[in-house]
């Protein structure tokens, strides 16, 4: 029996990505956050979330991508891992889907901040992001 999952799919640069659908608390619509000084490259702020104060991960910069285009199509994925939870910057998200392991997704080998590949009904590829990997910032 093969697996399958659903995950949310967004632009980074002008490639795809996606969190699997299990890690996603919400899909925030707002851009605004607060600068905190001293913090990691990639950490653009943080956000009050219902009382909690959430880490905004700028995704293109915790890629190595440099910096992305933010417009008002942008929004924040909030995700979690465990006890970790961040508020991930994107420039737009697109939609979600399903994906079966063997048919359309291909695992990577080793583990690391790629999970695998997703080929959508259209031939598109879409990475797939290890939220774990994403949220291990050392500062």
């Amino acid at each position: 029996m093969n697996n399958s999952g659903s995950a949310v799919t967004f632009y980074v640069k002008d490639d795809i990505y996606a969190f699997d659908m299990a890690c996603i608390r919400e899909i925030n619509a707002r851009s605004g956050f607060t600068f905190v000084p001293t913090l990691p490259d990639c950490i653009c702020g943080v956000i009050n979330l219902m009382g909690e104060v959430i880490p905004v991960i700028d995704l293109c910069k915790r890629l190595n991508l440099g910096d992305e285009d933010y417009s008002e199509r942008s929004c924040l994925l909030v995700i979690s891992n465990g006890d970790d939870t961040a508020a991930i910057r994107v420039r737009e998200v697109i939609t979600s889907i399903t994906y079966t392991e063997g048919e359309d997704f291909m695992p990577m080998p080793e583990k690391g901040i790629y999970s695998g590949i997703i080929t959508d009904e259209k031939g598109k590829r879409i990475t797939l992001l290890d939220a774990e990997q994403i949220l291990d910032i050392k500062g």
